[in-house]
């Protein structure tokens, strides 16, 4: 968010923050667009702002006019002129590209193997997920994807990679070294004897499988929501003010 508001101010616009810098008080009422960061809450009741040690109440934009824009991230409200814009293609699809390559980064940060000889299983087919594909099939030889659509099994197929029903993963005999997980579900809960000593990375909101049961059965558990503002923070941010100006001239 940070990166956002350089290259907005960049772009010409005039910004303030709050919560963003220490001791920063912009005026909501006085600015004609407010933009949460991404995700705009971790606890439902406050502003996430991890960078500051403020505490700002969720409850700040009921006092918002109808009139004042507010692009919400993933937050959706009610009543209010307001836009998510994290579910628009061109975003979710740029990020879906920072958060493969952050994925395959931390893969290879955290492992003391070679991707290249490892057995990849990669959960889920949306854009995180095919994204991740084409970018980790020039590494990696042995590539299995989880799919639940006929039409993604012939997609899937026509890469000349192997696919395995979601559903299914629970009966797998087969033994992964490594999983990147993009479903919001516990698909690998009851996976004992596949998991032991594999490596997983999820990319997930929800989580694919309860941390401390994943390290009881010997499995190296990397929870990592949010990967681009992590690993490419920059880029990150100009995805983002590239998204709030395009919304801004639209709407013009």
């Amino acid at each position: 968010m940070r990166y956002a508001d350089e290259y907005l101010k960049a772009n010409g616009y005039e910004t303030d923050s709050i919560g963003l810098y220490k001791h920063d008080s912009g005026n909501l009422l006085s600015s004609d667009v407010i933009l949460l960061p991404v995700p705009a809450t971790k606890d439902g009741k406050t502003v996430y702002c991890p960078l500051t040690d403020q505490n700002i109440s969720l409850d700040i934009l009921k006092d918002i006019p109808d009139n004042k824009l507010i692009l919400s991230g993933n937050l959706p409200l009610e009543n209010k002129n307001s836009v998510c814009y994290a579910e628009y293609d061109d975003f979710a699809v740029k990020n879906a590209v920072l958060t493969a390559e952050g994925a395959i980064a931390y893969a290879i940060q955290s492992t003391d193997f070679a991707l290249c000889d490892a057995n990849v299983l990669i959960t889920g087919f949306g854009r995180v997920s095919k994204t991740l594909l084409t970018r980790i099939t020039p590494l990696c030889k042995n590539v299995t994807v989880s799919a639940r659509k006929d039409a993604d099994f012939a997609y899937i197929s026509s890469l000349n990679v192997k696919h395995v029903n979601t559903y299914e993963i629970k009966n797998s005999t087969e033994k992964y070294d490594v999983i990147f997980n993009s479903i919001d579900a516990p698909i690998l809960n009851g996976c004992e004897e596949m998991l032991k000593g594999t490596v997983i990375i999820d990319l997930s909101t929800k989580g694919c499988i309860e941390k401390t049961y994943a390290e009881s059965i010997g499995a190296v558990y990397f929870k990592l929501p949010g990967l681009p503002g992590k690993t490419a923070p920059k880029t990150a941010g100009k995805i983002i003010s590239d998204t709030v100006i395009r919304l801004i001239t639209a709407r013009r």
